[in-house]
């Protein structure tokens, strides 16, 4: 059968089948074990694609490429910077945010080399406004506040609000184009307690507060980046990187966290 008469008769299938497949956050090597392994015994430019923890704890001195292969596993975080363990029990104990904590500190003239409001203001450009704020819409106070961009090529960029209030309430708030190409769309939901749990595992499990600004981690495939800002009371950062499987370091076990999430309830949203 013809591609090109397939993607004339159904392009939103299409679309589709490319949201589900890039979604999946696979570890090719997890996949592939025989061919993997074969391919770290023999060096050769496989290993491109044949990257996880277990491989790279061996072999990722090994060369050039084993160092390319390696680099989504590891952390770029500043283990001298301090950094805060996120719970329930913290969020209970801390006050809401207030004056500009759940707002955005980026403009849209940034033009930081490198910075995550850059790299936004940069997409805004072609999107649109999304909005100042952190929360979702109707969210007045919050004890966490976070705002995600993602982008995954070659659809629009997922806008994701979350906040946590009073009694650990979680609100999650999600704005994409239906399809991937189609109309832009926001729906919200509440999250469960169980949800939450994992989101703050993911938060402390990435490092967050001793990221750098913009990781600038070598993904081999998948094409999928994004920007978070994270507010709680007296800590704030931004951080922007490109996104890998769930086996990648740093912000990637957050935005993958927050994937699972949104693909549980949509599933054709980009993320």
């Amino acid at each position: 059968m013809n591609i090109n008469r397939i993607a004339l008769l159904a392009p939103g299938l299409l679309f589709a089948a490319l949201l589900r497949a890039h979604a999946q956050h696979i570890n090719y090597a997890h996949e592939h074990l025989a061919a993997c392994a074969y391919a770290w015994e023999k060096k050769d430019s496989a290993r491109l694609q044949c990257g996880n923890r277990e491989f790279c704890a061996a072999h990722k001195n090994d060369d050039r490429i084993g160092a390319i292969a390696c680099d989504p596993y590891e952390s770029k975080a500043d283990r001298k910077q301090e950094s805060i363990l996120l719970s329930g029990a913290w969020l209970d104990a801390a006050r809401d945010l207030k004056d500009m904590e759940p707002w955005t500190d980026c403009v849209a003239s940034d033009g930081r080399p490198g910075h995550p409001c850059a790299m936004l203001a940069w997409t805004l450009r072609n999107l649109g406004p999304t909005g100042d704020i952190l929360l979702p819409t109707g969210m007045k106070t919050a004890k966490l506040a976070l705002r995600a961009h993602i982008g995954l090529d070659p659809f629009p960029v997922t806008v994701v609000r979350l906040g946590i209030g009073a009694d650990r309430a979680g609100v999650m708030e999600v704005t994409w184009n239906h399809d991937g190409l189609g109309r832009r769309e926001t729906h919200s939901t509440r999250l469960t307690p169980a949800e939450l749990d994992r989101l703050l595992a993911a938060i402390n499990r990435s490092d967050f507060w001793r990221l750098p600004y913009q990781g600038e981690h070598i993904i081999n495939s998948g094409g999928e980046w994004a920007a978070v800002e994270l507010s709680v009371a007296e800590h704030k950062k931004h951080v922007g990187d490109m996104i890998g499987d769930d086996e990648a370091a740093d912000l990637s076990i957050l935005v993958n966290q927050l994937s699972r999430m949104i693909k549980s309830r949509w599933p054709d949203a980009p993320a």
